[in-house]
Order: C-alpha cells, then structure tokens, then sequence
C-alpha cells in the first residue's frame, strides 16, 4: 500500500494494491535512467462503503459507495457515487444508485 486513506466499511481483496498515484516515476527523457527522473505521489482516497475486488491494482480516488472489479486497474478517478467500474483501464460499467 503506498500513501492512501480508506473508509469506514470498506472491504479489500486479496491481492490489492493501492499505488500513490499514477505519476510516481517520471520517463520522459531516454537519456536519464527512470530512477534520477523523479515522480509525484499523491494520498489516494477510497471512500467509504466501497468494495476493492481480488488483485485490482488503484491508482486514483474512489468514491463512497463504489466497486472495483477485481483484476481491475484504475488509473482516473471515481467521481460518481456508487459507480461499478471494471477492466483494464478501469472504466464504468455500471452503477451501485437507484438513480440510473
């Protein structure tokens, strides 16, 4: 696990990873080795009431209330409340709400 927060009845999977980010190593110049290039880490935050499937890799917020599938990258944010996302990328595929 690297820098994160996570909810209040928030249930992780075997396996997770939870990243300080998606920039941690920069690799833009070929004449540098990635390790003297730097990087940015950031505290992920998984909300509260979310479930984090075996083996999903996050590298960006989740929202309360949310499902990551398992095997699942996330590389962009959960914004939505309750949203379902899966894959790799991670990308919605459903939605936990009434609202839809």
């Amino acid at each position: 696990m690297g820098k994160c927060t996570i909810g209040e009845n928030t249930l992780l999977g075997s396996g997770v990873h939870i990243l300080s980010g998606n920039q941690q190593h920069n690799f833009s110049d070929s004449q540098t080795p990635i390790q003297h290039q730097g990087g940015k880490y950031t505290k992920v935050k998984i909300g509260e009431d979310c479930w984090i499937g075996n083996c999903a890799v996050v590298m960006a917020d989740v929202s309360d209330k949310s499902i990551v599938a398992a095997g699942s990258v996330l590389t962009r944010p959960i914004e939505e409340l309750g949203s379902i996302w899966g894959g790799n990328p991670a990308a919605k595929i459903s939605s936990r709400t009434k609202e839809e």
